[in-house]
Parts: structure tokens; sequence; C-alpha cells
């Protein structure tokens, strides 16, 4: 079965895609699960010398790596509210596309969070591929964080 294009052509389409990308891709902020650092663990307490009792002896390192990324958000961004309560809270969804780098980055680890033109979004899906003409890039939908 013969190939509608060659590989002239495919080559081009895939330059095409990544200048696509180059144009259109806005920088987002991926965040993972914070590094906890325990020091000084041989802690003896002297309770009642003026010193507290409760001594920190765990901190925590925010994670966190800026990708590029194509970003579409969904026209029915909607709001839902809780039966409940009545509160109202957004439901807006989101497409981003990203390259191989930041796939690995989301999906390796708890990512707690994306933040993108200020706002905090989570991940709903995992990745999908879409690869064009041999330049790959990966599809997250997130939804708003509330």
């Amino acid at each position: 079965m013969a190939d509608l294009l060659s590989t002239t052509d495919k080559a081009f389409f895939a330059t095409v895609m990544g200048d696509i990308f180059d144009t259109f891709k806005r920088e987002i902020v991926v965040h993972k699960e914070p590094q906890k650092v325990v020091s000084n663990v041989n802690v003896d307490g002297y309770h009642g010398y003026g010193e507290s009792s409760n001594t920190q002896n765990v901190s925590y390192i925010p994670v966190s790596k800026s990708f590029f990324a194509m970003i579409s958000y969904k026209d029915d961004q909607k709001s839902d509210s809780d039966v409940d309560t009545g509160i109202e809270f957004s439901k807006g969804r989101v497409r981003i596309k990203v390259e191989q780098e930041a796939r690995d980055y989301m999906v390796n680890g708890k990512t707690e969070k994306v933040d993108i033109d200020g706002k905090s979004f989570k991940l709903v899906t995992d990745d999908s591929l879409k690869n064009y003409f041999g330049t790959k890039y990966y599809v997250f939908f997130l939804e708003v964080e509330n």
C-alpha cells in the first residue's frame, strides 16, 4: 500500500507542528509532592525549663518545575453547586499539550497541582500520546482546584 505523503512531506509537517507549538506555547508550573526533611532526629525533651516541648524537626521543601504547554480552555466552563450547602464551585476544565520532558515529570511521582494563568488545576486524566509524523506531544485534561 502506497503512502499518500512522501518522507519529505512528513518531515515538513513534523516541522510545522513544532513551529505551531513554539508559537502558541505558554509557561505552566507543575508542583510535585513536597520533599520531607527531618532534622535533629534525636531530640531530648527538657520539659519545664523554658523550652518548647514540641520541637519542630520536620520541614517540607516545595518541589516544582516550569515547562511550556499549549493551553486550551474548554468552551463549556460551568459551575456546579453542592446540594447540602448550596455553595457554587467552578468545574472549569483545561486541556494542555506538553512535550516529553514535561510529561515524564508529571507522571513520575505525585503531581499535586499545575499553575496556569494564575489559577491552580489538578490532573483528572492520564496522558494521551499525539504523534504528528514523529513529533510527539502528550495531552492531559485538568480541572480547576477549589
